[in-house]
């Protein structure tokens, strides 16, 4: 039978910036959650860790570079900066136990496990995608650059299309509809398909000859073309 050991341990959580603060909490019969309201105004309360990770940035500093704890601080969400706050608190639990996992090199592995990640982080990237998303397609899907929805405005009667003209809609309607009117023009334009045919070809250029002499010439060469396109 396999044993597990535990040296150390960790805790971020509500109301909770430390193991020692977590031990007092747990003597304690008040309330750990607090209002959020990240997503707009609500009635929810959650669980909204008590952590500010500067609290670390000494022990950081005395083992890395003086730009890693910036780096983490810029790059990572608040998930991963809980994990490696909970990682330092388990190191300071058992003297020693830093230099052996040190001393083990690669055999000493590290696994993290999420369920969601960063709720807020995925939030802000969802609706930088559809935002972006939506400008695209009105950029495609607007008839001085698609000449299939030319024509079909000059003469809407000839061509059956499985999407209405937004400015048919009722008001109540026309958001949803103007989404897929301009996702269907922009799925039909010639244009944007000549586009990312030469954004194709710009992207296929090759380095020729010594790469560490040409790589930057290449990249000078695409970036020229795509301004020109």
């Amino acid at each position: 039978m396999k044993r597990v050991g535990i040296f150390g341990w960790g805790v971020v959580a509500p109301n909770s910036a430390n193991i020692e603060a977590f031990s007092q909490n747990l003597k304690q019969a008040n309330s750990w959650l607090s209002p959020f309201n990240g997503f707009g105004p609500d009635n929810f309360l959650v669980g909204m860790p008590d952590f500010d990770f500067s609290a670390y940035k000494d022990w950081i500093d005395q083992r890395f570079l003086p730009n890693r704890y910036r780096q983490l601080t810029d790059k990572m969400d608040h998930p991963s900066l809980f994990a490696i706050a909970a990682f330092i608190q388990s190191l300071a639990q058992n003297p020693g136990i830093e230099n052996e996992l040190q001393a083990l090199g690669a055999q000493a592995h590290v696994y993290i496990g999420t369920g969601l990640g960063n709720l807020s982080t995925l939030s802000r990237e969802t609706l930088n995608l559809d935002r972006a998303q939506r400008a695209w397609n009105r950029f495609w899907g607007d008839a001085t650059r698609n000449q299939k929805l030319k024509d079909h405005l000059s003469a809407p009667t000839k061509q059956d299309i499985p999407v209405s003209n937004p400015e048919q809609a009722n008001p109540s309607e026309r958001a949803s509809i103007e989404e897929d009117w301009y996702a269907y023009w922009t799925e039909q334009s010639v244009e944007l398909q000549d586009y990312l045919q030469e954004l194709a070809n710009i992207e296929s250029l090759i380095v020729n000859g010594d790469v560490e002499k040409e790589k930057l010439n290449v990249m000078k060469e695409k970036q020229r073309r795509k301004i020109k396109l």
